[in-house]
């Protein structure tokens, strides 16, 4: 299998290319923060869908508009594909961080949207002439950490989703940023005692070559701080 055949690669690539973030916002104006997100979801559950009424997995659409193939309440978990798949409600990294659903598009914990957007920008930050070389993504692109030294010296950069619940937001009007101030901090004070990188080590939880192992890895991804990690390998 080439990288370019990679599961989570091929998933990042089509919402990168589908996804068309701040509509509508001219050059040096302020972001709209519109996007197509839904007609998106819609056309991805038409696709996974045996028809409009068992249609998902993403649930739960704006009031404003209507999509056939988007239900407004959660469909039956998991969901059965229109393929023969059954499409677990969370990752396993999300059981692990009590996550809300993945494929909530609107309303409270709307995961959804901010997946569908992320992960796009995400693709295209991985993919950018200036970073390609450098960075990787974490863990599909480097294992888990396994020493002090677990990248090549040509990286720098490490994508990671981090679950920023784990420490107390600062102060700040804008919670997001207090979380990631918090977050910033966290990472640097570990960094200068170099113990950054057992964030990076297998969850305490994952079996060694074991499925849940393999998933994750190869399809799923964790988030870093989700779970206690192994610190001697």
């Amino acid at each position: 299998m080439s990288d370019k055949d990679l599961p989570w690669l091929i998933v990042w690539r089509y919402l990168s290319e589908a996804i068309k973030d701040d509509e509508g916002t001219a050059p040096g104006a302020r972001p709209s923060n519109r996007s197509n997100r839904f007609e998106v979801a819609n056309k991805i559950n038409a696709l996974l869908s045996s028809d409009p009424k068992n249609a998902g997995p993403f649930w739960s659409a704006s009031p404003n508009a209507a999509y056939p193939y988007i239900p407004q309440k959660r469909p039956s978990q998991p969901f059965q594909s229109a393929q023969g798949y059954l499409i677990e409600p969370l990752r396993l990294t999300d059981l692990r961080a009590r996550s809300g659903s993945p494929f909530r598009l609107f309303g409270t914990a709307s995961v959804g949207s901010q997946s569908l957007t992320g992960v796009g920008r995400l693709h295209e930050l991985r993919s950018d002439p200036q970073l390609a070389a450098v960075s990787a993504v974490w863990p599909f692109e480097t294992s888990w950490a396994m020493k002090a030294k677990w990248v090549p010296q040509h990286i720098s950069i490490v994508h990671a989703e981090i679950y920023a619940s784990i420490k107390e937001p600062k102060p700040d009007a804008v919670k997001d940023r207090g979380q990631v101030i918090a977050m910033w901090e966290w990472a640097r004070d570990l960094d200068e005692q170099n113990l950054l990188w057992c964030e990076f080590c297998r969850p305490i939880e994952v079996e060694p070559g074991s499925k849940e192992d393999i998933a994750i890895q190869l399809t799923e991804g964790w988030i870093l701080g989700a779970s206690p990690t192994i610190r001697n390998q």
